[in-house]
């Protein structure tokens, strides 16, 4: 696996994250059917809870790849607190 220099989503990412999505498209597809369908609402609940779970992994490897690039190779202790600082910034916008 190859992690880009900068913080753009490498290409291995990228397609990890690309099929997830296509997934959750089809979940989410799914999920009106079944509300157009009248479908029981555990049922709808339990779609809903896969397809946020899913979309939670997809916001985990984002993160992954963050951290893989901040870290990679930090030069000095300027730069590891840079990488700390942004790594918590990401952290803080995932948890919301």
């Amino acid at each position: 696996m190859s992690i880009s220099n900068d913080k753009n989503i490498c290409e291995y990412h990228k397609k990890e994250i690309e099929d997830r999505l296509n997934k959750i498209s089809g979940q989410l597809k799914g999920i009106a059917r079944m509300v157009a369908g009248d479908k029981e609402s555990l049922e709808l609940l339990s779609q809903i809870t896969s397809a946020r779970a899913a979309l939670s992994k997809v916001g985990i490897i984002v993160v992954e790849h963050h951290m893989l690039n901040c870290f990679e190779n930090p030069i000095s202790p300027e730069t590891l607190q840079d990488s700390i600082r942004d790594l918590k910034n990401l952290l803080n916008r995932f948890i919301k």
